[in-house]
């Protein structure tokens, strides 16, 4: 009988008569735990000495007794259904190894790459970039949509969201979910990190101007109260999603709850317009993150899919790496799946490429209204 674990066994007992039985040394004034008399008296068993936990409902009883005599007992016993021994049971964690972040082993990204985004590009439309970073792509182009700042990242934030898209490290674990990808990254933010929407619509057409397939914003501003989501943002995500081949924008569902107090905020915009795909955040547990946002209500668009933004590697200004959380750093895995399902696919639409991308999500525990289709998969 393998003895290793808690040392104590779990036993799972035959018929309603043990059920009755064990009711019984409850109202006997046993509570939680029953010691080798209470069984005696009862009429169950001597095996069953010690001290048990008792749980009558299931017809269970949790004991520490001798190997020898929980075989014994389970052999050819009209009382015991099944024993085996207790384990330890943890929280089911990712953690980052010598391979992959934790983040591209939850997609299911296998190594050696079966697709790494190559022909398709991708906007990052953020605070900008550090260009000279030796884990991004050759192939990229930084452009500042604002007045009194160029294109390089004094913040930190879009560095780090294009690294997740983009980046490919020498060394260390690959946390780049399509380093084959040509990288546009558009400044629409200032480097105190916050912008004008009038910016990011300005991203955008950059974006279509240079043929980019999937816009990635991790950005937005919570609703005022019984504000609806913005029109605007939806014309324009509607008309891409539909224009030919067209173009899918990709944004941050926002991280402004606080579940542990039951607090859950409304989707920020511009991922509240139905026809921009929203973003939660899992951590690596592969739960909903506190501060994941989720869907409003009413007519507002809802969270469409999850990926992981708790505790993500990724590149930082100076050639360095950093750990951040966020539905941002949620937004930019589900847009490097994207790329590789275009690169699979590349007469596909964009609307083909957002219905696979539901269709292969990973099914979870939290409701559609938390995390939409699922855990995003890549191809």
């Amino acid at each position: 009988m393998v003895t290793d674990g808690t040392g104590r066994y779990l036993v799972s007992l035959h018929g309603r008569e043990v059920r009755e039985q064990l009711r019984q040394l409850r109202r006997g004034g046993v509570t939680d735990v029953a010691t080798s008399s209470d069984f005696r008296a009862s009429g169950l068993p001597d095996w069953l000495d010690g001290e048990a936990l008792l749980l009558e409902r299931l017809g269970v009883a949790v004991l520490q007794v001798e190997p020898e005599r929980v075989a014994g007992a389970s052999s050819g016993s009209d009382l015991v259904r099944h024993v085996e021994p207790e384990r330890y049971v943890q929280a089911s964690a990712l953690a980052d190894d010598a391979g992959r972040t934790w983040g591209l082993q939850a997609l299911g990204l296998e190594l050696p790459r079966r697709y790494d985004g190559a022909g398709v590009t991708v906007a990052v439309l953020d605070t900008g970039l550090d260009v000279a970073h030796p884990d991004l792509p050759d192939e990229l182009e930084a452009v500042s949509l604002l007045e009194r700042e160029g294109p390089g990242d004094g913040n930190g934030h879009g560095t780090h969201v294009a690294g997740t898209v983009a980046g490919q490290p020498a060394d260390g674990p690959a946390y780049g979910v399509a380093p084959g990808v040509s990288l546009l990254s558009g400044k629409v933010l200032g480097d105190s990190g916050a912008g004008r929407e009038a910016d990011v619509l300005a991203g955008i057409d950059l974006a279509v101007d240079r043929g980019a397939r999937i816009v990635s914003m991790s950005l937005g501003s919570l609703p005022r109260p019984g504000e609806r989501y913005s029109a605007v943002f939806e014309d324009v995500a509607a008309d891409l999603l539909a224009d030919g081949p067209g173009v899918v924008l990709v944004a941050a569902a926002g991280n402004e709850s606080e579940r542990a107090r039951g607090r859950v905020a409304p989707l920020g915009r511009p991922a509240s317009s139905p026809s921009v795909l929203a973003v939660a955040a899992l951590d690596r547990t592969l739960e909903v993150a506190d501060y994941s946002n989720a869907a409003g209500g009413g007519d507002a668009g809802q969270v469409d899919i999850a990926a992981p933004g708790t505790d993500v590697l990724s590149a930082w200004p100076g050639g360095g790496r950093r750990r951040l959380s966020g539905t941002s750093m949620a937004t930019p895995h589900v847009s490097g799946v994207l790329a590789l399902l275009l690169q699979a696919h590349p007469d596909w639409t964009a609307p083909q490429a957002v219905d696979e991308l539901r269709r292969r999500a990973r099914r979870l525990a939290a409701a559609p209204a938390d995390v939409g289709a699922g855990l995003v998969q890549a191809p």
